[in-house]
């Protein structure tokens, strides 16, 4: 990575760090979407420079979620304390909510890349994308993981336009910038 690209990442960390308490002010969910937001930026770097996105980040970023919740599930049941607003009805159907999501987009989508490897004859989407699908997954849940998929298609096809790369575009940076807004916003 050259110097601008180092200058970039840092300013995007920076800004993860004053976005996340603008928008769910100091608590559980913005320490949460914190270290998410900065789990997905090193995914995007690393899948825009490389082609390549880390097992370690898809553990790291599933880790961050299951923590979460154990955390969201403790302080509501055992120390009686409000959880954040967004999981104040029922932490449980969220997480329902989110394993279910990342069952059905990660298995969909491996499904569609398989058939269009299999029509087109050369690979669409890799494995790491897939993975990445099925952990933001766990963040949206159904509804919110529709709004991304739908956004990263869209930044993909913005970014082949200005990338003008005719083989190869990564889909992890699409998929990280769509998952931070559907996040942000919805």
């Amino acid at each position: 990575m050259n110097n601008v690209s180092k200058r970039i990442v840092l300013a995007l960390i920076f800004g993860c760090f004053l976005l996340c308490p603008c928008l769910w002010g100091f608590s559980l969910l913005s320490l949460r979407n914190l270290c998410f937001f900065l789990c997905l930026l090193e995914i995007a770097v690393s899948d825009f420079f490389e082609y390549k996105i880390s097992n370690k980040m898809i553990l790291a970023g599933i880790s961050i979620w299951a923590i979460s919740c154990l955390c969201f599930i403790f302080f509501k049941a055992f120390l009686e304390m409000p959880c954040d607003k967004i999981f104040s009805e029922n932490i449980l159907a969220h997480i329902k909510d989110g394993v279910l999501a990342a069952l059905i987009f990660a298995f969909g989508i491996y499904f569609l890349s398989v058939f269009l490897r299999v029509l087109l004859r050369k690979k669409v989407l890799g494995g790491g994308d897939i993975k990445l699908f099925f952990v933001t997954g766990l963040y949206l849940g159904i509804t919110k993981s529709l709004y991304m998929i739908f956004l990263a298609c869209a930044l993909g096809l913005i970014f082949s336009l200005i990338l003008g790369r005719k083989k190869k575009i990564p889909f992890g940076p699409s998929i990280a910038l769509a998952t931070v807004v559907v996040v942000s916003c919805c």
